[in-house]
């Protein structure tokens, strides 16, 4: 059975191998009641942004598939049952660079839900900086992107 309860998941400082990012990803991906992700500190790569776009994407996917299965029967969501999930991401002081923002922008562009994503003290260029921003165009519901 999953577990209901857990709002926030925070692993700063945890230095894990891809393998084992790998393996929370399975988990994270179709969680509904994680609204705080904390990967801060851990040095991430580029090869790992592919990963958080992917829960981004994956999470916006359930809420919106959710809501449209809803209103084949003409049916609104109680008590914003939809909205459950990622709502706030932590991804401050790792080695995100232009290629995860690219990735980062692009699913977040499809994302409403997602409301703050901290970026601060990564290696993204001003291009990469830049795509985030344009993403700001499109998404109305993103509150905070820290890009520091």
């Amino acid at each position: 059975m999953a577990n209901k309860s857990l709002r926030s998941l925070i692993l700063t400082n945890c230095n894990l191998s891809i393998d084992c990012y790998e393996c929370l990803l399975k988990g994270i991906l179709t969680h509904e009641t994680i609204e705080y992700l904390d990967l801060s500190n851990n040095n991430l790569s580029d090869k790992c942004g592919n990963m958080i776009a992917r829960i981004i994407s994956r999470q916006s996917q359930r809420r919106d598939q959710f809501v449209w299965m809803l209103s084949l029967r003409n049916e609104k969501p109680l008590n914003n049952d939809f909205a459950k999930g990622l709502i706030s991401i932590n991804l401050a002081n790792n080695a995100f660079g232009s290629d995860s923002a690219e990735e980062l922008a692009n699913a977040l562009t499809l994302d409403c839900y997602i409301r703050n994503i901290n970026l601060m003290n990564n290696s993204i260029t001003e291009e990469g900086c830049k795509k985030l921003i344009k993403t700001l165009r499109k998404n109305t519901t993103l509150l905070n992107i820290d890009l520091r």
